[in-house]
C-alpha cells in the first residue's frame, strides 16, 4: 500500500507525462492566417499546457513574433506593451489586422460574385457562404444565398431548372445544383463509353476499320513542328488552350522546363482536368515561328490544338479542309458588292434609315391629377467633358422632331445623360421629381419570370425585336382628370 501523499505524487507525475514536453506554435503571419484564428489556436495551446493566466501575456508577446511585436510597439508608443493586459493586446491587434469590413462594400462584392470559368458549383457555394459573413443579411441570409446562387450560375440549363422550382429554398437549390452537376459528369462518362461501344459494333464484320473511319470523319489533325520534332495535333476549336499529356511531353519536349501555373481547366461537362504545368516551345508551321503556351495535363489522350494556337498560327482552313467534299473553295457574288448593297438599301429604305420612327395608330396619354401643380426644376450642371456631346444630342433631337424648343414653360425637369459607346450619349429625364408625382398611374401586374417561361413552353421559334430609342417612337398627349 502507499500513503495518500505518495498516491497524489504518482497521479501528478502521470498528469505531467501526459502533457507534451514543449510549447511550440509558429509566429503570427498576416499572409498565412487571420489574427483571430491564430489567437484561437494560441489560446488552445495555453489551455493544453496549463499556462497560468499570469504568464499568458508574456507568452503572447514572445510567440507572436518579432514583426507583430514591432507593430504592437508602434501602435502603443510611448506606452510599453508589457503594461497592457492579455485581452487588451488581443483586441488592439485584432482591430489592426482584422478590421471590420464595410457592410456596403462587402454586399456589393457579394452581389457581383458569379461562378467563374473552371469553378465547380460546390466551390462557388462555399465562396458565397464565406463572402456573406460581413454582409449583414440577418434573417435574409438564406434567401440571399439562394438568389445569388441562381443568378451567378454559368450553366443555363441548371439555372432554368431552379427558376421553374416552386417555393425554392437555399438548401433545396443546393441539392438540385449539386445533383445536376454530378449527373452531368456521370452522363459524359457513360456517353463516352457507349460511343466507343457503338463505333466498334456498327459492323461486326470489320469493327476496327469502321471505328477508325468514323473517328477520322469527325476529327481534323494537323502536323506542326514543336521544337525539333514534327508533332500531330487534333484541332479542337472548343478548347481555349493547347494541351499535351505528360507522356507526350517526355517524348517530344524533354528539354523544356515545366513552369507552374494557377490556371484551372475543366472539360465540357465541368470535370476538372489535372494541370501539371505549362511549357513554351517554339512552334513552326508553314514559314511561321511562334513561342506559344502548351499546357501539360495529367491525361492519356492525344495532343489538342486550341484556339490560342489556331489564332497565332493563322491557319488556312481552305487548305486544311481542301480534301473534304463539303468544303467551300470560293464564293462569288453575281452582282458586284457596291451594286448589291445599293439594291438592298433601295429595297428596304426604312431598315437602313437612322432617323427615329413613329408608331402609327397609337397615342400614349399622361393623365394628371386634378389638384396637381406644375413643377419647375433648374438644369443641373454637367461635367465639362460631356457638355459638347449633350449639346449636339439636344440639337439632333430638336432637328428630328423629338424635342420642341420653347421660350418658357411651367414644367421643367433636369436631364440625366447616360454615356454610350462610340462617344455617344442618351438623354433621359429625371421625371420622378416632377411630373411622376402628379400622374394617375394605371397599376398593371407584371408577369413573373416563371409565368413567362410557362407561356413559352413548347415554343420552337423565338424572335427578338429591338427598336432604337423605342420610347421616343410614341406620340404623346397630356390630359387632366
Amino acid at each position: 500500500m502507499t500513503n495518500p501523499g505518495e498516491g497524489g505524487a504518482a497521479a501528478a507525475a502521470v498528469q505531467v507525462d501526459a502533457i507534451p514536453p514543449t510549447f511550440a506554435i509558429e509566429p503570427f503571419d498576416k499572409n498565412e492566417s487571420k489574427w483571430s484564428r491564430w489567437v484561437k489556436r494560441f489560446k488552445g495551446a495555453l489551455q493544453i499546457f496549463g499556462i497560468p493566466e499570469a504568464n499568458q501575456r508574456n507568452m503572447l508577446l514572445h510567440y507572436m513574433g518579432a514583426e507583430t511585436y514591432n507593430v504592437l510597439c508602434d501602435h502603443l508608443s510611448p506606452t510599453e506593451p508589457e503594461t497592457k493586459t492579455y485581452d487588451e493586446i488581443v483586441t488592439l491587434l485584432g482591430e489592426y489586422f482584422d478590421p471590420k469590413p464595410l457592410e456596403m462594400v462587402e454586399l456589393w462584392k457579394f452581389r457581383q460574385r458569379m461562378q467563374r470559368e473552371g469553378e465547380s458549383i460546390a466551390e462557388f457555394i462555399k465562396t458565397l457562404q464565406r463572402e456573406a459573413k460581413h454582409c449583414g443579411f440577418g434573417e435574409y441570409l438564406q434567401k440571399g444565398f439562394r438568389n445569388q446562387l441562381v443568378f451567378g450560375l454559368r450553366n443555363q440549363r441548371i439555372r432554368t431548372r431552379l427558376i421553374e422550382e416552386k417555393e425554392l429554398t437555399f438548401d433545396k437549390a443546393k441539392q438540385i445544383v449539386l445533383s445536376m452537376e454530378a449527373s452531368g459528369e456521370g452522363a459524359e462518362v457513360l456517353n463516352r463509353r457507349m460511343h466507343d461501344v457503338n463505333l466498334t459494333d456498327r459492323k461486326k464484320s470489320q469493327p476496327i476499320r469502321d471505328a477508325a473511319a468514323a473517328s477520322a470523319a469527325r476529327k481534323i489533325f494537323l502536323k506542326v513542328r514543336v521544337g525539333g520534332s514534327l508533332v500531330q495535333f487534333e484541332v479542337d476549336s472548343g478548347s481555349p488552350v493547347s494541351l499535351i499529356s505528360s507522356a507526350y511531353k517526355a517524348k517530344y519536349s524533354t528539354d523544356l522546363k515545366l513552369q507552374p501555373t494557377d490556371i484551372e481547366l475543366r472539360s465540357y461537362s465541368g470535370n476538372k482536368i489535372g494541370v501539371l504545368g505549362v511549357v513554351e516551345p517554339k512552334v513552326a508551321y508553314i514559314g511561321q515561328t511562334n513561342k506559344l503556351r502548351l499546357f501539360v495535363v495529367d491525361t492519356k489522350r492525344h495532343l489538342l490544338m486550341g484556339r490560342e494556337w489556331m489564332q497565332e498560327l493563322q491557319l488556312d482552313w481552305n487548305d486544311i479542309l481542301g480534301g473534304s467534299v463539303s468544303s467551300v473553295d470560293k464564293i462569288t457574288l453575281r452582282t458586284p458588292p457596291p451594286v448589291a448593297v445599293k439594291g438592298l438599301i433601295e429595297e428596304f429604305p426604312t431598315v437602313f434609315d437612322e432617323s427615329i420612327g413613329t408608331i402609327e395608330g397609337i397615342q400614349a396619354a399622361l393623365h394628371l391629377k386634378q389638384d396637381s401643380k406644375p413643377v419647375f426644376l433648374k438644369a443641373r450642371s454637367l461635367p465639362f467633358s460631356i457638355r459638347d456631346i449633350v449639346e449636339r444630342e439636344i440639337h439632333s433631337m430638336v432637328e428630328s422632331g423629338v424635342l420642341v424648343k420653347v421660350e418658357r414653360s411651367k414644367w421643367a425637369t433636369p436631364v440625366v445623360p447616360v454615356m454610350k459607346s462610340a462617344n455617344k450619349v442618351r438623354l433621359c429625364g429625371d421625371y420622378k421629381l416632377t411630373v411622376n408625382k402628379c400622374l394617375l398611374v394605371d397599376e398593371y401586374p407584371l408577369p413573373t419570370i416563371s409565368e413567362m417561361f410557362s407561356n413559352m413552353a413548347g415554343g420552337e421559334k423565338f424572335t427578338k425585336l429591338d427598336l432604337a430609342q423605342a420610347y421616343l417612337w410614341y406620340d404623346w398627349r397630356i390630359s387632366r382628370c
